[in-house]
């Protein structure tokens, strides 16, 4: 990550942060690295949120808080397109 790199964290909706908190720790540095991959054109959405996966998965957070979170900016991140 470059120095000075600005990331919004976690893009949860404010409703859920009470489920979902986007500066939690735990997932923080995965959802930096998303936010890094989707900025950069060499990596294609998939390949970012796959990776974003994989981070979650290594940095403990449970299976299926992963694949909420995983499944979440894939449907959003292709809404907003």
């Amino acid at each position: 990550m470059p120095a000075g790199y600005v990331t919004d964290l976690a893009s949860v909706p404010r409703w859920l942060w009470w489920f979902l908190p986007p500066f939690h720790p735990q997932y923080a540095a995965a959802a930096v690295l998303h936010d890094y991959l989707r900025s950069w054109s060499g990596f294609d959405p998939l390949t970012a949120h796959t990776t974003f996966l994989d981070a979650l998965t290594i940095l403990g957070v449970e299976r299926w808080k992963a694949l909420a979170m995983f499944l979440a900016v894939v449907v959003f991140d292709s809404a907003r397109r």
